[in-house]
């Protein structure tokens, strides 16, 4: 009995093959194997995950639907965190909803922006991350830039079950997310809103509450993220989620998402964050100089990119060689 898997549907399989791969990399170059090396990344892999699913919304609404206000909100957050959460449970309940809420408030801008000026997203979402900047510039003037409460921080550098729990955050809103897009109308509506607005339109959906709706999710896990990450590092700064800016878009198209819109994977979207993750350990682990990380990174997005803008018929000619090979080799 032959096992046939549609690679094209399960695109999520390729990051997570890879992923595989780079994991028996790293563990044949390390000297002895620990598995706290493989927390460690899944940890980190989890904040690119969390703001990976918040950028797929904009990226499967379509026409180049990209946020660039991510990293920006996510430094707000950050410094909102560090100054407001106290030793008090309470303050870290508040600052988690306030930087939410902050996320929503500039989702809902760049939103507005995109469907009502009819501003490029591209354009109009880092305008507005710039508008954020000041902010990041005002709220950091002054003050402490690193946590006083020291028993967040231990808690989200823990694992519970040998599983680090900012995933336990990855698994609750990709769970969310996918009910989301699976279950409700919403989601098929910005699917058919992706793949095509003239006909989403004709057929009576509301574009532009779909697109707004979009970029509304993607600044609220933004936000959500920052103050995880500043929890997690143990402080705050102007350049915390700038690595974010481009490898959100990353997580995203590796993870089988096209960039044109139209479809969604909330897995592959995720294992492309550990890709991506575990790429930056491999070159590390591998003794290769700092900047060789960001030029495999980008060399790896680059080429994703590439390949996603491709025309169908060439993306489709790794799999014709191997259905060829299969044929000449029974």
């Amino acid at each position: 009995m032959t096992l046939r898997i549609d690679l094209q549907r399960q695109a999520w399989l390729w990051p997570a093959a890879a992923s595989a791969l780079l994991v028996l990399f790293i563990v044949m170059l390390s000297d002895e194997f620990r598995s706290g090396i493989l927390t460690a990344n899944l940890a980190a892999a989890s904040f690119l995950a969390l703001v990976g699913i918040g950028q797929m919304f904009p990226v499967a609404s379509g026409e180049g639907g990209i946020d660039l206000s991510i990293p920006f909100v996510m430094n707000f957050c950050a410094f909102l965190a560090v100054k407001l959460i106290s030793t008090d449970p309470a303050s870290v309940l508040v600052v988690l909803l306030a930087s939410v809420a902050f996320g929503v408030v500039v989702g809902t801008v760049n939103g507005l922006i995109v469907v009502r000026l009819r501003i490029p997203p591209i354009i109009g979402t880092l305008a507005v991350g710039f508008v954020v900047l000041t902010l990041v510039q005002i709220i950091s003037v002054g003050g402490d830039t690193t946590f006083g409460n020291r028993a967040v921080i231990n808690l989200i550098r823990s694992n519970l079950l040998g599983i680090p729990i900012p995933f336990f955050f990855v698994l609750v809103v990709g769970g969310l997310a996918a009910l989301l897009v699976r279950r409700t109308a919403y989601g098929q509506d910005l699917l058919a809103v992706g793949q095509s607005r003239r006909a989403a339109f004709l057929s009576g959906i509301g574009v532009r509450s779909t697109v707004l709706l979009a970029f509304v999710i993607s600044g609220a896990l933004a936000g959500l993220t920052g103050a995880l990450l500043a929890a997690s590092v143990g402080s705050a700064d102007m350049e915390l989620g700038n690595p974010f800016l481009l490898t959100s878009v990353g997580a995203v198209v590796l993870g089988g998402n096209r960039i044109a819109g139209g479809m969604m994977s909330i897995v592959g979207t995720v294992f492309g964050a550990i890709l991506l993750t575990l790429l930056v350990a491999a070159v590390t682990v591998a003794g290769l100089p700092i900047e060789a990380k960001n030029i495999a990174s980008g060399l790896v997005i680059t080429l994703v990119l590439v390949m996603a803008n491709a025309p169908e018929s060439h993306a489709r000619t790794p799999l014709r060689f191997l259905r060829r090979f299969r044929k000449a080799s029974s």
